[in-house]
């Protein structure tokens, strides 16, 4: 057991505290919350410095169980408040580690060569130790700052540059072990473990560079197999789309041909002086436009289509449905645009509902004005959803419900210059969007 030294236990206290800092603050950044209590989390983040500043003072800083136990509750704490994959936390455990060792080990040895001082004088209390503790710390921002980029990937893929980093990883480890023991067991800096120590940690800070730029390949792997995966799905949400407006179109052109069939009918009747049998038809005609259902009525073809399609399945699965639609025949907005809006909006307003029981209900608000289009669809839902920063926050199976075209609408207004926003009030999801 090492002598407890006040100053120096209180020094060690922050420079681990730091460390934490870093970690919550630069390394998770991007990583939604499953936990926002601030200061539960602090308390727990002050708890295991003092836990590790305590087993390091007591039986030595590079002991396994002085290691072990506060990466162990560090581990647990960032589960517990982050929504993140066990793998990703686990090699990024590693990462940090080796990250930690090598620019400790290569501060050590640079700041006590050129200052010209024995390796030993930075472990003992003074202004040394100090100095080669700021460098070292801040040091450590710049790998914190690259792991919060892999603890944000939400899927990571095993490839040749991933193995040659763990590889290189591996052998990093093993040399700044080896080569600490060396340094700080040579007596004289002409020795020849002095000389090994600095051959290793030249390896390890070359081999370190070579771990980055592999990091930085899968990312750029990765990051290709991502842009392609979008524009797939995006060809793909295109085609979807362009199937909806060809079966608007189709619903168009057979009420068009309906129409004109029933004109000719009337006509014929007429004709005939047959004013009995074409006052029975238009009856007709009327009693079996109100068992359809109220047909929206607006000057814009395609959105007339599009709504009536939908009203269809609405009504078939005992949506109420109110709508308020004031627009233009002609809009300067493409028509697959408009269409991808629109049809995305009331498809997961349709879904969202089809899974409550009952009081379904959707809300429909279209108008155009000082040309500006705004469109407002509120729709009831189960309430098993967050949103956080505009952004939903929710479990697979609601991510699936809710989630679905959203970012295809989002996508399609930030095109135009728009404004989305998506919002929740007790079991009622809003989605406004002005462009």
């Amino acid at each position: 057991m090492s002598e407890l030294h006040v100053g120096l236990f209180f020094f060690e206290f922050a420079a681990r505290l730091f460390d934490l800092f870093i970690v919550f603050y630069i390394s998770t950044r991007n990583i939604s919350k499953k936990n926002d209590n601030f200061y539960f989390l602090l308390s727990i983040v002050i708890a295991i410095g003092l836990v590790a500043t305590i087993l390091s003072n007591a039986i030595g800083q590079y002991d396994i169980v002085a290691t072990l136990m506060p990466a162990i509750g560090l581990y647990f704490t960032i589960k517990a408040f982050y929504d993140i994959r066990s793998f990703n936390l686990l090699i990024s455990f590693g990462l940090a580690t080796l990250m930690i060792i090598i620019i400790a080990n290569v501060s050590v040895v640079f700041y006590s060569y050129i200052i010209d001082v024995n390796a030993n004088v930075l472990m003992l209390p003074g202004y040394h130790r100090v100095i080669y503790k700021i460098i070292s710390k801040l040091l450590v921002i710049l790998p914190a700052y690259l792991i919060g980029k892999f603890l944000s990937y939400s899927e990571i893929r095993v490839s040749y540059f991933s193995i040659v980093t763990v590889i290189v990883v591996f052998i990093n480890v093993l040399l700044t072990f080896l080569s600490i023991n060396l340094y700080l067991d040579a007596e004289l800096q002409n020795s020849s473990e002095f000389f090994y120590a600095i051959v290793a940690l030249l390896i390890i800070t070359i081999s370190s560079i070579l771990v980055v730029n592999l990091a930085f390949k899968v990312i750029q792997q990765e990051r290709k197999e991502l842009q392609w995966n979008s524009m797939k799905k995006e060809y793909e949400n295109q085609l979807k789309h362009m199937d909806e407006i060809n079966r608007v179109l189709k619903v168009m052109s057979a009420n068009r041909h309906d129409y004109i069939g029933h004109l000719e009918t009337l006509g014929a009747l007429l004709k005939n002086k047959d004013f009995t049998a074409s006052e029975l038809y238009a009856n007709q005609l009327l009693t079996e436009e109100q068992h359809i259902g109220t047909k929206i009525r607006t000057d814009n073809k395609l959105i007339r289509a599009i709504l009536n399609y939908k009203e269809r399945t609405i009504n078939t699965l005992d949506i109420r449905f109110e709508h308020y639609v004031n627009i233009p025949e002609e809009l300067p907005i493409a028509d697959i645009d408009l269409t991808i809006i629109v049809t995305n909006a009331l498809n997961n307003a349709i879904e969202a509902c089809e899974r409550i029981p009952s009081d379904r209900y959707i809300e429909l608000y279209m108008n155009y004005e000082l040309n500006k289009l705004k469109i407002k669809i509120t729709n009831a839902f189960d309430g098993g959803l967050k949103i956080i920063d505009n952004q939903i926050e929710t479990s697979k199976q609601s991510d699936i419900l809710h989630g679905r075209g959203l970012e295809n609408i989002k996508t399609t207004v930030e095109k135009y210059n728009g404004y989305y926003k998506v919002s929740s009030n007790n079991n009622l999801f809003i989605l406004e969007v002005l462009i």
